[in-house]
């Protein structure tokens, strides 16, 4: 039995290349590794290295069928990390400033809250699930994955615009507790929720022009009506000001 404190304490400072190559030993058994002919390793589930105090993701990964949690580490950027994920990645929680490294493709959710991301470059090309990068430093959305199939979650940013948005959301589009001046850059249409509550929006110009759930819009510089909300947009569900 491998001692798993030191070997990770021996990982995250490099400083003993022994324990680097015992810790990559143990994860491969751990989790079922399948070696390819490029050195890589495939993994049939799911795999955690969350809270391990790790400074970087390590090199052995290629595609991992099932969730990839890499989350409470110390991870300043995700190289590394798998070609793809079949399903939820979890990388919150750690130093990140952008998403260089990411997957290229997310079945399932992509969870990247509580970082310190100033850009959503590198973010994969197509998620399955939602996005969720609230909790960071966000001023836009370039960057942002223009295949998501359940909804964006982007609230307690800096956001000043909402440029590099996927023009249809399917599922929810949250933007709450940000810095929004005006919703240019919005998406057209959304088919869930849309929040833009907790801005500093004086007008409703660029909003989407149809949200199949609720309108979300109270706690803005300007209380706006119902009635102005629904001559600006379709809106299937409620009306909140």
């Amino acid at each position: 039995m491998y001692n798993i404190e030191r070997l990770i304490r021996g990982y995250k400072y490099l400083n003993d290349t022994l324990s680097y190559k015992e810790y990559m030993e143990y994860l491969i058994k751990t989790y079922k590794g399948v070696l390819r002919p490029d050195g890589l390793y495939d993994f049939p589930g799911d795999v955690d290295i969350s809270g391990q105090g790790l400074n970087i993701v390590p090199t052995i990964f290629g595609v991992v069928k099932g969730d990839f949690d890499c989350s409470k580490n110390y991870f300043e950027n995700l190289r590394g990390s798998p070609e793809s994920v079949g399903g939820d990645f979890y990388c919150s929680y750690n130093q990140l400033e952008n998403l260089i490294g990411s997957p290229e493709s997310v079945g399932g959710n992509f969870n990247c809250y509580y970082n310190k991301l100033k850009s959503l470059e590198g973010s994969p090309e197509s998620v399955g699930g939602s996005i969720n990068c609230s909790f960071n430093k966000l001023k836009n959305l370039y960057g942002c994955p223009q295949s998501i199939s359940n909804g964006i979650y982007c609230s307690y940013n800096h956001l000043k615009s909402l440029e590099g948005c996927p023009q249809s959301i399917v599922g929810n589009f949250k933007c709450y507790y940000n810095h929004l001046k005006s919703l240019e850059g919005c998406p057209e249409s959304v088919s869930g929720d849309f929040d833009c509550s907790y801005n500093q929006l004086q007008s409703l110009d660029g909003c989407p022009k149809n949200v199949d759930g609720d309108f979300w819009c109270y706690g803005n510089l300007t209380q706006f009506t119902e009635e102005e909300v629904r001559e600006r947009c379709d809106v299937g569900g409620r009306v909140y000001v």
